[in-house]
This record gives structure tokens, sequence and C-alpha cells, in this order.
């Protein structure tokens, strides 16, 4: 398992790893279910319409989807410690600290 989930990371000439989005493990439909059933929610019951960022038309699925990916992945890599996992893991970390990934 700890193998194909590190399939979808590539290595460059420099070392670092760098997520291949083609060959990511959970696929795209799992998040778009879940953000059409959040707009179903929002349509039977008004209590997340009150505010605008917990609207599901306001939910950036894309970005929920790579947040959900690389938290996965962290569960994962922690499971052993070597070199590579330490930098798989370190390379998710910074990509969920990043600003793109944090929801005003």
């Amino acid at each position: 398992m700890l193998n194909k989930c590190l399939s979808c990371f590539s290595v460059t000439y420099t070392g670092d790893y760098i997520l291949d989005n083609e060959r990511l493990l959970i696929i795209p439909n799992e998040t778009n279910k879940i953000v059409q059933c959040m707009q179903e929610e929002d349509n039977n019951d008004d209590y997340y319409t009150h505010s605008a960022k917990m609207q599901a038309k306001n939910i950036n699925g894309e970005q929920m989807y790579l947040n959900f990916h690389y938290g996965f992945l962290i569960r994962i890599v922690s499971s052993e410690d070597t070199e590579v996992l330490r930098a798989i893991k370190h390379n998710c970390l910074d990509h969920l600290m990043a600003d793109c990934a944090l929801d005003t």
C-alpha cells in the first residue's frame, strides 16, 4: 500500500518530490459527490447558508480534494521513518501550510 501511495510522486533532478495530479489515488468524483451533497443540504436546510464562506457554492472542491490527499498521505508516510518518507511528509506539510491551501 505504501509503495502504491508513493507512486503519485515524481522525483526531480534536484531531489524534490512533485505530486503528479494524474496519478492521485483519490478520485475527484468523490469530492464532487461531497460538494453535491453539500449543495443539496443547503437547499434543504439553511444552517450553513447563514455564512457565505460555509455555503456549498463557495467551497473550493479542488482545494478540498488536494488538502484531503495531502493529509491522507501524511498519515500513510508517517507509518515508517526513512529519508524519502520524511521528504514526502515535509512536502505534504508545506502544501497544507501554503496560503493557497488555507481558507479565509
